[in-house]
C-alpha cells in the first residue's frame, strides 16, 4: 500500500508538531475544559496519530502546567481536561511568530539585520527579518531600534527598578498586509 500522503510518512518531529497544534487549538476553544474521550478523538480524526502519542503529549501538558486533568470521582476513567489559559495563549503566540519567521525565511528575497546594546548591565538584542530587499535601510533601522529600547530600559532602571539577573524579556512583533 503506498501511504507517501500518510501521516506514517511523516517524521516524529512533524507528528509533534501537528499534535500540539491540534491541541492548542482544542485547549482554546474549550477554556472552561473538554471531556478526555472528546479531546484524544478529535486529535486523532484530524492528526492520525496513535492514542499513546496523544496521552504522552498530555502528560507532558500536564507537567508543564499547560492544563490539568480533572478525574471524575465516581469513574475514574472519565477525565476532563482543563487549559491554563495564560499559558495557552503564550505559547499560541509564540508559535504563531516562530511560523512567522520560518514563512518569510523561506521567501527568496528575505533580508537579516542585527543589533546589540548594552547600557546599565541590560544587553540587548534586536533581529529584524523582511522580505523589503533594502539591506541598508534595515541595518540602519535596527540599530535605531536597539538603542531606544536600550534607552527605554535606562529610564526605567533609574526609577529604582529592581530588575533580577535571570530576567530575559522577549519581543515579537509580526508585520504584514
Amino acid at each position: 500500500m503506498n501511504r507517501l500522503n500518510s501521516i506514517t510518512s511523516v517524521g516524529r518531529y512533524k507528528k509533534d508538531e501537528m499534535v500540539k497544534k491540534e491541541m492548542y487549538k482544542l485547549l482554546r476553544a474549550n477554556p472552561e475544559g473538554i471531556g478526555s474521550e472528546e479531546f484524544v478523538e478529535k486529535i486523532r480524526a484530524t492528526t492520525k496519530v496513535s492514542r499513546g502519542k496523544i496521552f504522552s503529549m498530555i502528560k507532558k501538558y500536564e507537567q508543564l502546567g499547560i492544563m490539568k486533568t480533572e478525574r471524575n470521582l465516581e469513574d475514574k476513567r472519565h477525565a476532563t481536561y482543563c487549559p491554563n489559559l495564560q499559558k495557552v495563549k503564550t505559547e499560541q503566540r509564540f508559535s504563531e511568530g516562530v511560523e512567522f519567521i520560518q514563512a518569510l525565511l523561506s521567501e527568496p528575497k528575505t533580508e537579516f539585520a542585527e543589533s546589540e546594546t548594552k547600557s546599565s548591565g541590560i544587553h540587548v538584542s534586536v533581529s529584524i527579518f523582511t522580505n523589503l530587499g533594502e539591506k541598508q535601510n534595515l541595518e540602519d533601522q535596527v540599530i535605531s531600534i536597539a538603542k531606544q529600547f536600550s534607552s527605554g530600559y535606562d529610564k526605567l532602571l533609574g526609577k529604582n527598578m529592581k530588575v533580577r539577573p535571570s530576567t530575559k524579556l522577549a519581543f515579537i512583533i509580526t508585520m504584514e498586509s
